[in-house]
């Protein structure tokens, strides 16, 4: 069954990796500072097959589902230096109050800073839950309210209320799939938050190794290419200490990069620290994240 995932993982990056005409669009690029916090960002954005912290709240709320009864807060922060901004994250899961429905919040901030000049203020508030159905399969969904301005007329900020959906399939404790749709409401309309349709997947060759492989397309935004890869990988160094990286190939904003990250965890708190590089034009993004478990 391994040597079959192996096999599927190659196809999906071969398929994936094709070139895409140049296009600047970073003007609609509003959610990249929030969506990857550190521990997606340190795995190259593939970390929906995986969705085992908070970050499943907006990458696949279904990963919530198997959380086992268990209380976790965390907080972000990610400087960004494509949009010279300082995006952070405050959020809470209870798994524990209702037995097999957790419940999730989170409040997410960023002000990019767009074609030199123009500022945008991003707010989100989101609510997520999931359930289990049966023992290898978990649906969530995010309801999400995202508030925006801007100093400038030329650029426009779209308010909304909006939804995401999740899905995850775990048929052996070594492997995993997810689907994801995010903004189901407004995405076909607004650029700055468009209908993107996700899969992973993940093979976890516990407690040693994880592998992992999204691919996305984007519905809304105007560009020569639509689909988007993440490749991402963790390895255990010692007792408590993971050393992650990954690959991304975005063919719809031009803005590959490659990331390395390590997460040191212990019984009750997490860490993470990330460092990636956007590749052309180069830029550098640094992220951290703390979680505490009760």
């Amino acid at each position: 069954m391994i040597s079959n995932f192996f096999k599927l993982f190659l196809v999906l990056t071969i398929a994936s990796v094709s070139l895409a005409g140049a296009q600047s669009i970073s003007e609609v690029d509003y959610t990249q500072g929030i969506q990857l916090k550190s521990t997606a960002l340190s795995f190259g954005g593939a970390y929906r097959a995986i969705a085992d912290n908070n970050t499943a709240i907006l990458l696949n709320p279904a990963g919530l589902g198997f959380f086992d009864e268990k209380v976790s807060l965390a907080a972000d922060y990610t400087r960004v230096g494509r949009t010279a901004s300082n995006a952070i994250s405050i959020s809470a899961v209870d798994a524990r109050a209702l037995p097999g429905i957790p419940f999730a919040l989170s409040y997410d901030r960023d002000q990019p800073t767009l074609s030199g000049t123009a500022q945008i203020n991003l707010n989100q508030i989101s609510a997520a839950s999931a359930m289990r159905l049966g023992s290898m399969m978990s649906a969530g969904l995010t309801f999400k309210g995202y508030f925006t301005s801007t100093n400038s007329p030329l650029v426009s900020g779209p308010d909304g209320v909006d939804l995401d959906l999740g899905f995850m399939l775990r048929p052996a404790s070594f492997l995993s799939f997810a689907l994801t749709a995010q903004n189901v409401f407004n995405g076909g309309h607004f650029e700055e938050f468009p209908l993107v349709i996700g899969f992973g997947s993940a093979l976890f060759l516990d407690p040693h190794a994880k592998l992992s492989i999204d691919i996305t397309r984007d519905f809304q935004t105007p560009a020569n290419g639509k689909v988007n890869s993440h490749f991402g990988g963790e390895l255990r160094m010692a007792e408590g200490i993971f050393l992650r990286g990954g690959f991304g190939i975005d063919q719809v904003r031009q803005n590959n990069f490659y990331a390395i990250g390590i997460a040191l965890a212990g019984p009750k708190i997490n860490l993470h620290f990330t460092f990636s590089q956007r590749l052309n034009p180069s830029s550098n993004t640094f992220a951290t994240g703390l979680e505490f478990y009760l």
